[in-house]
């Protein structure tokens, strides 16, 4: 648990004194108290899970296991549609599997996502045309 929230009694408790509130006023503000943390935590835990996704995602990346990259991204674009970095690493294994329609499609939702992402849509993009123009030769 946050250590914010073991402080919430004792902040009641003076809060209570020092304004003299009825107990539904002090309800009220302890509850948007309580929100606060909760909401604390869950993005703490939701930054951690990214983390973990992007760290898992370069080690299959580094192993070269690109079907288990790509069910990983996969799996992650499920539960995450607007996790750009799921479509970075899942475009990342559809082009190095040959596979570039998927490819492009996924570097193209990933800049719609999150347009910090677009000079990686764009490289990524170049690539492939020039692995397409190369093909064709």
């Amino acid at each position: 648990m946050n250590d914010k929230a073991s402080e919430i009694p004792l902040l009641l408790r003076g809060i209570k004194k020092a304004l003299n509130l009825s107990a539904a006023c002090l309800f009220v503000m302890a509850a948007s108290y309580i929100y606060v943390i909760v909401d604390d935590v869950r993005e703490d835990r939701e930054r951690q899970l990214n983390r973990t996704f992007q760290r898992q995602a370069e080690i299959l990346t580094k192993e070269h296991k690109w079907d288990e990259l790509l069910k990983f991204a996969q799996d992650r674009k499920l539960t995450h549609p607007s996790d750009a970095h799921a479509f970075y690493f899942a475009g990342a294994a559809y082009f190095l599997k040959n596979d570039f329609i998927q490819a492009e499609s996924n570097f193209r939702q990933m800049a719609v996502i999150n347009k910090d992402f677009k000079k990686a849509s764009d490289f990524w993009l170049k690539r492939i045309k020039d692995k397409q123009k190369k093909a064709k030769k």
